[in-house]
């Protein structure tokens, strides 16, 4: 599951330096971070990295804002994970907005909803993928 979630980001990270308008690692990457799956700050911080070489951003940023999301979703780990679903949605719009700020330096509503909504799709897949991770707080349309 681990490399499953590794390779997912880095496939998100060639995709959105290659085709894709808009970032999506960052929304991953929240996804990964709140949906109770373990993943390696380590991890995070060199898929930023590889994301600063491939898109020929400032160095560090994406790792910085990679570890943050998910330092603030182990945080607030109890609400997220316990509490209502829409609390894991508004945390990946939060993080859809502050990923365009930063990477953008723009707030396309267009493009906030397209990643929430991608968020919320990728959040249901992985709900479905280990269900036993959601204890009976399931999102449901």
């Amino acid at each position: 599951m681990k490399i499953f979630r590794f390779l997912s980001v880095l496939t998100a990270i060639i995709l959105e330096t290659t085709v894709l308008p808009f970032s999506l690692s960052g929304v991953l990457i929240a996804v990964i971070s709140v949906s109770s799956e373990e993943i390696s700050p380590v991890i995070l911080f060199f898929l930023g990295i590889v994301r600063d070489l491939f898109s020929g951003g400032i160095l560090g940023v994406s790792s910085l804002f990679f570890l943050i999301l998910y330092f603030i979703s182990k945080r607030y780990q109890k609400k997220l994970y316990g509490g209502n679903p829409l609390f894991r949605i508004f945390f990946i719009a939060l993080a859809s907005i502050v990923q365009s700020l930063l990477y953008y330096r723009t707030l396309d509503r267009g493009v906030i909803v397209a990643l929430t909504v991608a968020g919320f799709i990728l959040l249901t897949f992985f709900e479905k993928l280990n269900p036993s991770l959601y204890k009976g707080n399931k999102i449901s349309v």
